[in-house]
């Protein structure tokens, strides 16, 4: 069953540069569901969270047009180009939040394509939502970014090129 979930207390929505969406989720927070809303129309999305085969406190971030919409072979990386980035981004985020929140013993792993083919134009794009809620991500996680070597991770630096990234939850112990 999923239910909304509220962001009065977490996301700094009236602060924010761009506002998430609204979202709903599972019971255990690990996925998730809104709507984009650009010049594509309105686009159902999910943001899931799966354990890594690697690391079972590492959990990869996923999102993708909904089922419903995406045609089988359509990969669930691919772009829908809705016009809204910043906004599915802000969204993202805020997602990872309530997920850590849920289980601050947890890692997550953003990474902007998959894992063997990774997306420079991609993971620029998602730096700049990062950057744009940088803020609020350090008031709530650990923010790390894992270098092209993809086993070196370092404490996340805005101006330099990553894989990917990777989130905990700043109340977890260390």
């Amino acid at each position: 069953m999923r239910r909304p979930i509220s962001f009065r207390s977490n996301f700094p929505v009236r602060r924010a540069v761009f506002a998430p969406y609204s979202l709903t989720s599972d019971s255990q927070a690990c996925a998730f569901t809104f709507v984009s809303e650009g010049g594509q129309g309105r686009i159902p999305k999910q943001i899931e969270f799966r354990a890594t085969r690697e690391a079972p406190q590492v959990y990869n971030v996923m999102l993708y047009d909904s089922p419903a919409r995406r045609p089988e072979d359509w990969p669930p990386m691919e772009r829908s180009r809705n016009g809204d980035p910043q906004r599915v981004i802000a969204t993202v985020i805020a997602a990872i939040d309530v997920f850590l929140q849920r289980h601050p013993e947890r890692w997550v792993m953003f990474y902007s394509g998959r894992p063997d083919e990774p997306d420079p134009a991609r993971m620029r794009l998602y730096r700049m939502g990062m950057a744009a809620n940088l803020d609020f991500i350090r008031q709530r996680a650990v923010l790390y970014g894992i270098l092209p070597d993809q086993v070196t991770y370092e404490p996340y630096e805005p101006a330099r090129t990553y894989v990917a990234l990777l989130l905990k939850s700043a109340a977890a112990p260390a």
